[in-house]
This record gives structure tokens, sequence and C-alpha cells, in this order.
């Protein structure tokens, strides 16, 4: 057993036996302190951070009006000669407070105290009561909790051994089940309500979160991170410990439970979510990380408030169970193509996205479920269900519509999440009761956005600039959980989330609108990717699609839901893409399979030519050196294989065998070869070609060097550098260089004008296969010809 499970176990079983005896005692602090005013009544002198009395509303300066002992006897009570204003039933023109010797605490069975307005007219402006029995009700309750805490650790543990959260943590599954059941079993402790049984229940958590989070700084890939992970979650827990030892010895001051709770939940969150950004990880196995962290951390939020809070947790248990049936439903009725290329556009668009099935299907899921929830929440909130049930109906038919091509491939690949995000701000304007369901108003349509946010990353054609892209929309999600969280105080991690600041409200929704907006813009600037958003159409879609979400959540601010402005972006995104970008398509459409067409006659042709030269003039050739040299004629049969080696070269220009056997490396190898003794000087290739790129790109990028090679032999000067390179994207890059004096600046834009046929080949050639063609005059001298091709 590793030492963080025997820890864990020690963690677990220390807080089982002490809400075990917290509960079978069956004894409460109210947490609060009486004393005698100057004039002999009694007074609540102290209340304790966090406990049950300072809950109640109960403060310091209260005046006593009831007291029963626990032995049942009342305290007597006098005239204040306080005026009652009507606010306490007494008979009597003044108010009767409990006076005498005040008892301890622990005597005390049921109190009621007011806080009296300090300008004379005996108005309350507080009441406040507490009974014990009914607080031992709680305790009594808190054992249940402490036992499904038990339970559903121990189903954790059991979900976390199979593999429920990926491969890589099966190990944790010890780790995992008392981070996850530590904050419930730790209930009673937090009912008791004594300064050392509150300390005690708001440290526990802290510490059982932290084995896992041990484990999970781990994953990392990078060793300086795994002990910057581990000690950031250590030091978390180190001020958790000292914050309850706060509440322990200093009975005055601000309560800290929401503090503790939350730096609960960081301890295992932060090593969750960095392991799941930073490590090379699959995204089904960042998706169990995430999940491995989150139920921890939210089985810690569930104790932000005394009365407790486990609608984090619900949906936390819910979102993963969604996520694991449905993947499994999903893989078990989706047939695996990942092998397979990515199918033709349906229309003149070329497709700017090569995501795998899985990961569509998986980036769909992710965009139902957080839509069910929506769902979920929205009808089980106390009115609106009709905006829940016309939000869900409506994005539906935006799935369908854009499923179906309404907008064209760029589009029909996102028709879930995008459907999705459009609905799920609709369907939470009925959570609008404050509290918790506001929070959940503001993060539902935040996560919706994501899969959205998450599909335009992507779009990217540098890895490493997707994840950055995808981290800055999480980054603004934290961004409006923080600023919600911070709003107010009172109510579960810091609520009841109300924002009275408008410059409050203009950041979150504006984070809320970029959630999908930045990655679109970051990828539409990246405008050097072949075949993706090169095109201005693809640039716009880009755009396009990651306004949308933004558009839909323009329905949430205010008290009265504006439903104007998304219908009318949607109106004007049909309206441009169906009268405006698509008849540009057509034309775009046309003029491509012309150059396409153009490309296969001139190929066909070169082939039939050699085929010809090959089976006719070679071959009689062939026959008539046989002839002359059995005639005696040397010199006439000299001639004629000069001929025919003149003839063999010809037909290796119209179409070389080699290209297609072994590829453009070795082909280049022999064009070289071929262009040396024409030249001076030197003409040498670079390559570096471990993996052969598809048939098309490899003639594409033969014809563009054989082109560039002759120009360079004919007009420049050696020596002549040739260099070829595929990456281990699949992307080819060809340039060829020259010392000569340079081609002119406008000649590849009036190429054709000019009659510089071999510039307007090598640009259609690029063209054709979706790759960027550069040809200019180095300023020293000297003409360089670049081709680049990124796979799709």
């Amino acid at each position: 057993m590793r030492r963080r499970d025997a820890a864990a176990l020690l963690i677990a079983t220390i807080t089982a036996f002490a809400g075990l005896i917290a509960w079978m005692l069956g004894d409460v602090d109210m947490g609060l302190r009486l004393g005698p005013t100057s004039d002999g009544f009694v007074q609540v002198t102290d209340v304790a951070p966090d406990s049950l009395a300072e809950y109640y509303g109960f403060m310091p300066g209260d005046l006593v009006v009831e007291l029963r002992r626990r032995d049942g006897s009342p305290m007597p009570q006098r005239d204040s000669g306080i005026p009652n204003a009507g606010d306490v039933d007494q008979a009597g023109g003044s108010l009767r407070l409990a006076t005498g010797d005040a008892p301890p605490e622990p005597e005390i069975d049921e109190l009621y105290a007011v806080r009296v307005e300090s300008d004379g007219s005996g108005s309350i402006g507080w009441g406040s009561s507490l009974d014990r029995s009914q607080v031992a009700s709680r305790l009594g309750s808190g054992g249940v909790l402490l036992l499904v805490g038990i339970g559903l650790g121990l189903a954790v543990g059991a979900a976390v051994s199979r593999g429920w959260a990926g491969d890589a943590p099966t190990a944790d599954a010890t780790v995992a089940a008392v981070a996850v059941a530590t904050p419930l079993m730790v209930v009673p402790l937090l009912f008791a309500g004594s300064p050392l049984t509150i300390a005690s229940g708001l440290a526990l958590p802290a510490l059982g979160a932290l084995p896992l989070a041990w484990s999970l700084a781990e994953l990392q890939d990078n060793r300086a991170w795994v002990a910057i992970l581990r000690w950031a979650s250590a030091s978390l827990a180190g001020v958790a410990l000292l914050l309850a030892g706060r509440t322990l010895f200093l009975w005055t001051g601000i309560g800290v439970q929401g503090q503790l709770v939350l730096l609960a939940a960081a301890v295992v969150a932060t090593p969750s979510v960095a392991g799941a950004l930073l490590s090379r990880w699959s995204t089904s196995a960042r998706v169990g990380i995430l999940a491995l962290g989150a139920l921890p951390a939210a089985a810690a939020l569930s104790l932000a408030s005394p009365m407790l809070e486990y609608g984090a947790l619900g949906l936390s248990i819910g979102a993963v169970l969604a996520w694991r049936i449905g993947a499994r439903f999903l893989t078990a009725r989706t047939p695996r193509h990942d092998a397979q290329p990515v199918p033709p556009a349906t229309d003149a668009e070329a497709l700017i996205d090569a995501d795998p099935p899985r990961l569509r299907a998986r980036r769909d899921t992710v965009a139902v479920v957080v839509a069910g929830l929506t769902l979920g929440a929205g009808l089980l909130s106390c009115c609106n269900q009709g905006a829940v049930v016309s939000g869900a109906v409506f994005g539906a038919i935006v799935s369908v519509a854009l499923h179906r091509g309404l907008m064209g491939p760029a589009w029909s690949r996102v028709a879930v999440p995008v459907g999705c995000a459009v609905a799920t701000p609709l369907m939470a304007l009925a959570l609008d009761a404050g509290g918790t369901q506001y929070l959940l108003r503001l993060l539902l349509p935040a996560a919706s956005a994501l899969p959205v946010a998450h599909y335009l990353a992507w779009r990217h054609p540098e890895p490493i600039r997707r994840r950055i892209l995808f981290v800055g929309s999480l980054a603004l999600v934290g961004t409006v959980v923080l600023l919600v969280s911070g709003s107010s105080v009172g109510g579960p991690i810091g609520g009841p989330y109300e924002l009275g600041d408008s410059g409050a409200r203009l950041l979150i929704y504006l984070a809320l609108g970029f959630v999908a907006l930045a990655p679109g813009l970051g990828a539409t600037m990246a405008s050097d990717a072949p075949g993706g958003p090169a095109m201005a159409t693809g640039r716009l879609d880009l755009v396009a699609i990651g306004l949308t979400p933004g558009a839909a959540m323009t329905v949430l601010p205010g008290y009265a839901p504006t439903y104007w402005v998304l219908g009318l972006w949607l109106l004007v995104l049909v309206a441009w893409r169906r009268f405006t970008i698509a008849p540009l398509l057509g034309l775009a459409q046309r003029s491509q399979r012309q150059r396409d067409l153009a490309v296969a006659a001139v190929e066909a042709e070169r082939a039939r030519l050699a085929a010809d030269i090959h089976d006719d003039a070679l071959q009689e050739l062939a026959a008539l050196v046989q002839r002359l040299d059995t005639a005696g004629d040397a010199e006439g049969a000299e001639l004629a294989r000069s001929v025919a080696e003149r003839l063999r070269a010809i037909t290796s220009d119209l179409r070389l065998p080699l290209l297609d056997d072994l590829g453009a490396g070795p082909a280049l190898e022999w064009l070289v070869g071929r262009f040396q003794p024409l030249t001076p000087g030197e003409v040498r290739l670079e390559r570096s070609d471990p993996s052969r790129p598809p048939a098309g790109v490899e003639l594409a990028v033969f014809r563009v060097a054989q082109e560039a090679i002759a120009n360079a032999v004919k007009h420049g000067k050696p020596p002549i550098t040739v260099r070829y390179r595929v990456d281990d994207g699949g992307g080819v890059s060809l340039s060829v260089d020259d010392e000569g004096p340079g081609i002119e600046a406008d000649a590849p834009e009036t190429a054709l004008r000019a009659g510089h046929l071999g510039v307007a080949n090598m640009q259609q050639r690029a063209e054709q296969i979706g790759a960027l063609l550069d040809i200019r005059r180095w300023p020293g001298g000297g003409t360089h010809v670049a081709l680049e091709w990124r796979p799709q």
C-alpha cells in the first residue's frame, strides 16, 4: 500500500469516528454566549463565527426576550421601559425582557432574542429564535449523511478502479474515495456546533483531498510541474488548517466557512485542471481527470452553507454518469472511421475542419449533457417552464437545420453544439429565483459555449495554439465564476449572486460573450492554414459561429428577456449565407472545377503521350537499331540509340514511374541528377521525408520542382538548392533557390498576361491541392520558389 493511500485511509477513519461520536452524543453547541446588561437584562454577548447562532441571525447586543432552560424552567421577565411598537406579542405597552443570571449555553433549550432600534421607538429591527431540539434533529440527519458519504466514497472508488476516470488514475481509487466521502462524513461535526467540531469539520475535507491532489499532480509530463502542483495543493491545505485554527481559538470575527470550503475544493481542483490541460492525454482521459477532481470539489462545496447545498454535487455526479453512459451509447452505435479521409464538401466551400468522428461525437455529447442539465434544472424550478420547453424546441430546430446543410459544411459539423448553445440560455431563463439558481443561470450557458469554443479552437492549424485558445475560453468561464462568487455575501459560495454593480454585470456578460468568440477570432487570424480559414468565407464562418452563443446570451441580462437580438442575428445569418455567400461559393466552385479539370486534362494528355511514345516510337526505334546493327551500320545505329534515349527522357518527364513507385523524394533525386549536367555549377537536394504525402500532393510537388529547377537552370545561376521536407504532421514544404539576377517583382501576378506559362502552371498546381506558393526575388539577387501544404 502506498503511503498516500495509508494517509487517506487514516484521515477517513478519523473523520468517520469523529462524526459517529458527535452523532451518538447528540449534543449541539448553539455557538453563543449570554451576559447581563447594565440594567440587569440578559443579552447576547458573543456569537461564534460559522456557528448555528450566526446562521439563525443572532448578533452581539441582541436582547433576550424569552429563554427556557433544558430542565423546562423559564427565565423571569420584567418590564424594560422600552416601548413595544407591536413587533413582539406581549400585553402592555412596554417590552418585557428576560432578567437574572445568564445560564451557560449548554443549559439553554429555547431562546428568543431581538434587536431594538436605537431611536427609542421600540420597533424591532431583527428577531432570532433557536430551539435545541430542532437543531438536535439536524444532527440526527447528519448521521444519515455520514453513511451516505461512506457509500458514495465506496462507489467512486469502485468506479475509478474500473477505469471510469481513464486508465491513468485507476491506482488512485482509494484516495479518490476518501476525497469524495470526507466532506459528507464531517456533516455531524458541523451540526454539533462547537468551535472544536466546526474547526475539525472544516479542516478535514482539505486534508482528505490532499492525497488525491498528490496523485493528480503526478499526471504531469514535466517533473517540475509535479513539484509545483504538489506544493500548491499542500499550501492550500495549510491555509485551510490555519483558518480552521482561527475558528477554534478566536470566537469573534468574520466566519470562514465559505473560504474554507473553497480552499478544500481548490486543493484537488488545481492539479486536476492542470493535469487535464498541460499533459499529453487523449480527450477522454482529460475529461476523466477533470471528473476525478470535480467530484471531491463539488462535495466540498456542499458545505458552503450551514444548511448545506448539494446542487453542485448532484450536477457533478449527473454529468459524470451522463458522460460515461452517453460515451458508451455513442461508441456502441457510431461506427469508427478514424482511418478514413474526410469526405468532400457538399458545395463549393472547402471543409475547414479535420476532426475525427470520435472527437466530434464527444464534443456533441458534452453539449447535449449541458443542455440536458439545464433542461432538468429548469423543469424543477418554480416557474417559467414555458421558456424551458420553447428553448429546447428552438435549439433542436437550429441543430436540425444546421445539420441538414442550411449554412454549409462548416456549420453542419458543429450543428449540435451550436443548437445547444442557443437553447441553453433560453432554458436558463427559468432559473430566476436567486441564490444557487442565479449562479446556474450564468454558468450553464457559459458551459454550453465551451463545445463551440473547442470546435473553433481546433480550426487553428498549429496544435499548440489550439490548446492555448481553448484554455483562454476556460479562463473566461473561470472569470465569470469569480465575479459571480464575489458579488455578495450570505449564501453558498458567497451567494445570493444578485449583481447590483453594473460594472460587474458588464464584465460577466462580456466574458460570457467571448467564451466562443475568442477562439473563433484566434483561428480566423491564422490565415496561413491551407484549405482552412485562408478562404474568406471560412474566416467569416468562424467569426459567425463564435458570435452565435453570445447572441443567444443576450436574453439573460435584465428582468425581461430580449429575444430580438438573437432573432435578428439568426435572420441576418441566413440571409447573408443564402443570398450573398452561396452565389459566391457557386462561382468559386465552378472556378475550382475548371482548374481541376485543366490539370487533370494535362496529366491525362501527358500519360497518353508517354504511352504512345513508349508503345510506338520507342518500339520502332528499337527494331531500327537492331536492323542497323545487323547491316553493320554502326553510325546509324548509334544515332538511332541517341534518339531513343532522348525519347525515353521525354517519356520520363511526361510521366515518371519512379514518382508512383517510390515517391517524391527519390523522384526529386532523379530530377536533380538529370539537371546537373545542364549547368556548370552544383544542383543539390536536401530532403527529409520519413513519410509520403498523398499521391496528388507528390505529383504537384514534383511538377513545381521540375518547373522551378528548369527556370533556375535557364535564367539563374548555380548553385541551385532544392529542399524537400515532410514533417511529423504530414505537412510538405518545397523550396528551390538559385543565385541568378532574380525574377521580376510582378511576375507572379502578371504570369498569364506576360506569357510566363511556367509560373502560371506552378500556381495552378498549388491551387489544385490547396497549397501556398511563394515566388519572389531575394534582396541580394536570386529567385526563391516555395510551396507549403498542410493536411486538412
